[in-house]
């Protein structure tokens, strides 16, 4: 069997410059892709940021909803494992009822009736 130079045996025959060609071509979709994939995961990622963001932002707006006032700074939960360590505590030591914790207390009003 006669075997022309610059021809591949192994592959039928093939030109060599033929296979060249096609690996490189391959080669730079290879890289193509590897760059639009990265640049994808980047994008994904500064979504997800956003995402996260918005999801903050909208918890946020809830509770000032819920509260009936908007909030300038973060809110600080301060939890006691029992009525006596907030009763000891510096806590709720203001004298404005408008930050007063244990509410407002109106000799003649019972709970009930402040409710309706």
């Amino acid at each position: 069997m006669k075997s022309a130079a610059g021809r591949c045996p192994h592959l039928g025959g093939v030109a060599l410059r033929t296979l060249t060609v096609q690996a490189n071509h391959a080669g730079a979709t290879t890289e193509s892709l590897h760059k639009a994939l990265h640049a994808a995961r980047i994008r994904s990622s500064e979504l997800a940021d956003q995402i996260q963001k918005l999801r903050a932002e909208l918890a946020r707006v809830k509770i000032e909803l819920k509260l009936e006032s908007s909030l300038e700074d973060k809110i600080q939960f301060i939890v006691f494992n029992n009525l006596t360590d907030l009763k000891q505590s510096n806590i709720g030591l203001m004298t404005n009822e408008d930050y007063n914790i244990g509410g407002i207390f109106v000799p003649g009003v019972t709970q009930k009736s402040q409710a309706s």
